[in-house]
């Protein structure tokens, strides 16, 4: 199945900052069956008296991760997982997956369709639904209601007014700084703890963003195409590479080291630097 769907793994000409969610989706569709076992629950049914077991997936669990930043960790919410390849998801699908992930400006068509989403129930509210309405959580519900102490406010990536551009010497209104610079507007009137405390989700979010080059990312996503191909022929390399060459695999002579990383990252051996995805394997 998997020879007959290149979206299995064809990772090629993902976005900078996809590659980092497309490792959170497809290392754990990887490891459904390990990672997320089925819930079980008991009760009785009225009309027979007898005990009867019900079986979920519990989608609005949260997984975690040691390598992958916690807000790439709201995949498992969604409908879409696991049967869905990351390649076939649509933008709007995408983005209910992983809301608070890394996200560029979207383009006007992006935005659209994001709109238009039927998924477009922001995840707060999702979650808010499956669970007991406490005071607590009913205040932090009205606080996130409320403009933040730290906005990101960087040209281009935000409506942020004229007077923000001016500051930037030599930057546009049409160009953007690199995903790595941000500007912040921060409210002095809020508590230190709150400025603090938003200001460290903004670098957890940008430490979950790719940077340049060949990222781990891409590597993570090579070997998983390359471990895909070898699991489904045989379990053989000789079979991998028996055809012409396949530009998303590495050349046969890194093919081992990458079975290794692929196997690392899995959870199925241990290598020297390397951690599993995730962090309970």
């Amino acid at each position: 199945m998997i020879a007959q769907c290149p979206e299995e793994y064809d990772f090629r000409n993902l976005k900078a900052h996809e590659k980092a969610m497309a490792v959170a989706w497809e290392y754990s569709r990887e490891l459904r069956e390990k990672v997320f076992p089925p819930e079980k629950s008991e009760w009785q049914n009225a009309k027979t008296g007898k005990n009867e077991i019900i079986r979920t997936k519990g989608v609005y669990f949260v997984p975690s991760s040691q390598y992958l930043d916690s807000n790439l960790m709201t995949f498992a919410k969604s409908p879409c997982w696991p049967d869905t390849p990351f390649r076939k998801l649509t933008y709007s699908q995408k983005r209910h997956a992983f809301p608070n992930a890394y996200w560029p400006k979207p383009s006007s068509k992006e935005s659209e369709k994001w709109k238009l989403s039927t998924l477009k129930q922001p995840e707060n509210q999702i979650i808010f639904t499956m669970q007991v309405r406490s005071k607590a959580k009913m205040a932090a519900i009205i606080r996130g209601a409320m403009p933040p102490p730290v906005q990101d406010v960087t040209p281009g990536k935000t409506d942020s007014q004229g007077a923000w551009q001016a500051m930037i010497v030599g930057l546009g209104e049409s160009k953007t700084l690199h995903h790595q610079q941000r500007l912040f507007l921060v409210d002095l009137e809020h508590d230190q703890s709150e400025i603090i405390s938003c200001f460290e989700g903004f670098i957890k979010k940008a430490f979950s963003a790719p940077t340049r080059g060949r990222s781990s990312f891409e590597r993570d996503l090579t070997a998983l195409a390359l471990w895909r191909l070898y699991r489904t022929k045989g379990g053989k390399l000789r079979n991998v590479y028996s055809g012409p060459k396949d530009p998303n695999i590495p050349t046969q002579a890194k093919a081992k080291e990458y079975l290794r990383y692929a196997k690392a990252r899995l959870g199925l051996k241990k290598k020297k630097g390397l951690v599993p995805i995730f962090s309970w394997i």
